[in-house]
């Protein structure tokens, strides 16, 4: 979502094929589990993993297919500006 930065995310290409996707999760600190679990362990899991930009409400942009390669915790703050570890996914796009 365009709005990521307000709580904290941030979403960014390394470089052509690598995207940096902040994990889910508005308060607190990022935990690996649920949908963040899900990235981690989507090629074990059979399922594949597609990136979508928000552009509005309900209006999405298709990015491309992806695989995680690591992820890293970093330090970063909430929506309220609280300091909380993150989750930061590295992934390749899949041509």
């Amino acid at each position: 979502s365009p709005r990521g930065e307000e709580y904290g995310y941030e979403d960014t290409w390394e470089n052509e094929s690598i995207f940096r996707y902040s994990s889910e999760g508005q308060y607190g600190d990022m935990e690996l589990e649920r949908g963040n679990l899900a990235i981690k362990n989507h090629k074990n899991d059979g399922r594949d993993l597609f990136l979508f930009n928000k552009v509005k409400s309900g209006e999405y942009e298709f990015i491309g297919k992806f695989e995680y390669i690591s992820h890293e915790m970093k330090l970063g703050v909430d929506f309220d500006k609280v300091n909380r570890r993150t989750i930061v996914f590295k992934l390749h796009l899949v041509n």
